[in-house]
């Protein structure tokens, strides 16, 4: 599909960007276990975990894979 833009991007370049949503969630489960977790509709069918191997993953140069709307 021909957009405006010269490099759209592609749906797995989205995706892969967006992990780190439901990675931020469960960091944020973990530290407030009483409280009410917020579904990402999007990637609900990844398990992403908050544990170190998730987090190096994830975040290792997670700033080149930045959206810019």
């Amino acid at each position: 599909m021909k957009g405006w833009a010269q490099n759209p991007y592609s749906e797995t370049y989205i995706a892969e960007s967006s992990r780190l949503i439901p990675l931020a969630i469960d960091a944020r489960r973990h530290r407030f276990p009483d409280e009410l977790s917020y579904h990402y509709a999007p990637l609900a069918h990844e398990a992403i975990e908050y544990n170190e191997d998730t987090r190096q993953e994830i975040l290792t140069n997670y700033q080149q894979r930045a959206i810019g709307i």
